[in-house]
């Protein structure tokens, strides 16, 4: 292939654990992921002593930027919705004070997609753009295109109106209310688009973005994709400098409340008192008290070991027992030099394998490469590389389990995967300058997430939506944050899932609004 062999680091990304600077505090947030930095910056901001725990070296969980070999990288956010000057990034960081030290631009182009047939889909971020695009290409399709993304549409404004809980008590008036939104939220991708679209190629090109939420189209709840789709659609967006640029930000904000942070040192158990939370022990075995804990940790890993069984209602653990977890991703860190700009790429492309994209779940099973899909933020941010270089990342969907070690299995993935990329950048395998790789089991070990699960359950119609996991939990005192309770996965989503978190800590104790004066219209209603 005339590229460098795979480094595959696998290396634990930990420092000596740091210490608090105090044995009591008002809250402690478990793991610096976007829900976890957004709760702990606000409840900063409203007056509480806040203590944010991390186990890894650096701070921001997937959304944290990592450099190699004079190339920045970003692992797993590489664009955002709600980037603008009035979107929900703006509108914390203006609230901590930090909103300067963050660039958000502006991206063109959603994303495109590298069809089996060669012809690529360059889609616009706007909804009459993306339906244009697609329709372009399949003007037979026509109609049924426009119908499939307006129903994306549809399905985003009822979402976001939406109360976040349901119950008995509400759910014959919300239903009456949001019946699209009723009558889709058990369907899948796959079974919406067969509804507008006859055309099976067609019906595979408005399916290309499934890798953005980690379950193939016939798995994928139509609810996970089509409000992502639809928040892109009003705006897509790169922080400049990596988004760990506005990971800093956020902790600057959250300090310059009094908010402590402390990286390489996590919390390794949740202390219980009669049904309440009552403090933690990090892994260094320094015991804080506190009467309220945000994690922003896998959900497995929080309940099941970090509260233990012994504190759980049997029907809450029957539940997490029905769960399933979504699956994991390979990702290749390319340095290269060939001229990518010459070649009109989208800032993200998906790469699809064939016309039935359902077939991708075997190969996924398989530990062959599928969901592909290759980031290039340097067409938009040149700084990421040495002159007259490109960053990108070359993503698939992968399973954890291959039946076989990963260790060794990388290097055949990896060849396979930069094979396929060469679909979208002819030469590229023969102009790399640098190359490292992260398995699923590089990302267990960074995050410490199940599987490595890229977002955490599985986006079947049964997890999406309102029937993720609640923030409010069996134990008094323990609230979720991030991909594991709702709204769901994604950037955005994460951290709105935060601000709902600190909103509910400061309502019971009376401390205001987590957000005042923020026009929440890419924030569901809080019941």
């Amino acid at each position: 292939m005339g590229s460098p062999p795979v480094q595959d680091d696998e290396t634990p990304l930990t420092r000596p654990a740091g210490e608090p600077a105090a044995d009591r505090y008002d809250a402690v947030v478990v793991g610096s992921g976007f829900g976890g930095l957004s709760a702990a910056g606000l409840l900063a901001r409203a007056g509480l002593s806040v203590l944010l725990c991390e186990r890894a070296d650096g701070l921001g969980g997937y959304g944290h930027t990592i450099s190699r070999g004079g190339y920045t990288f970003d692992p797993a956010v590489r664009i955002t919705y709600s980037g603008g000057p009035d979107g929900l990034f703006a509108a914390v960081l203006r609230h901590l004070g930090t909103a300067e030290r963050v660039n958000m631009i502006t991206v063109p182009r959603m994303y495109d997609a590298a069809l089996p047939d060669g012809r690529r889909i360059k889609a616009p971020a706007s909804l009459e753009g993306l339906i244009e695009a697609n329709a372009q290409l399949f003007p037979a399709s026509a109609a049924g295109i426009e119908s499939f993304f307006r129903m994306c549409q549809t399905m985003h404004e009822q979402g976001h109106a939406m109360p976040m809980t349901l119950s008995l008590r509400n759910l014959d008036e919300v239903a009456a209310r949001f019946p699209e939104y009723f009558r889709h939220n058990k369907l899948t991708m796959d079974e919406v688009a067969r509804e507008h679209i006859d055309d099976p190629e067609a019906r595979g090109a408005v399916c290309a973005s499934w890798p953005y939420q980690g379950a193939v189209p016939s798995r994928l709840g139509f609810i996970a994709i089509a409000q992502p789709l639809m928040n892109g659609a009003e705006g897509t967006y790169y922080s400049l400098g990596g988004f760990q640029v506005l990971v800093d930000a956020v902790v600057a904000g959250m300090r310059s409340y009094g908010g402590d942070v402390v990286t390489g040192n996590g919390v390794k158990q949740i202390a219980v008192e009669d049904g309440k939370v009552a403090g933690v022990v990090l892994d260094s075995g320094h015991e804080l008290r506190t009467p309220v804990v945000v994690s922003n940790a896998d959900a497995r890993e929080t309940f099941l070991r970090l509260v233990g069984e012994e504190h759980l209602p049997a029907n809450f653990l029957r539940r997490m027992g029905r769960l399933t977890i979504g699956h994991s991703a390979f990702v290749a860190f390319v340095g290269t030099d060939l001229d990518l700009a010459a070649l009109d790429l989208a800032h993200e492309t998906f790469i699809p394998t064939d016309w039935d994209q359902n077939a991708d779940e075997a190969r996924i099973g398989a530990g062959e490469p599928a969901g592909v899909w290759v980031g290039v933020p340097t067409l938009v941010d040149p700084q990421l590389a040495p002159p007259g270089e490109h960053a990108l990342t070359v993503s698939a969907v992968a399973a954890h389990d291959i039946g076989r070690p990963w260790a060794g299995h990388a290097a055949t993935f990896c060849e396979q995967l930069l094979e396929r990329a060469e679909r979208l950048m002819p030469g590229l395998c023969k102009n790399v300058k640098f190359l490292e790789t992260a398995t699923p089991e590089t990302l267990v070990q960074f995050t410490s997430n199940s599987g490595g699960a890229m977002y955490g359950w599985e986006q079947t119609p049964a997890q999406s939506g309102t029937r993720r996991l609640n923030h409010q939990t069996p134990i008094d005192g323990l609230l979720l944050s991030g991909q594991w309770t709702l709204p769901g996965s994604g950037s955005l989503r994460c951290f709105a899932s935060g601000v709902h978190t600190a909103q509910m800590v400061l309502r019971s104790v009376g401390a205001g609004d987590a957000l005042p004066g923020f026009a929440a219209a890419n924030l569901p209603e809080l019941d």
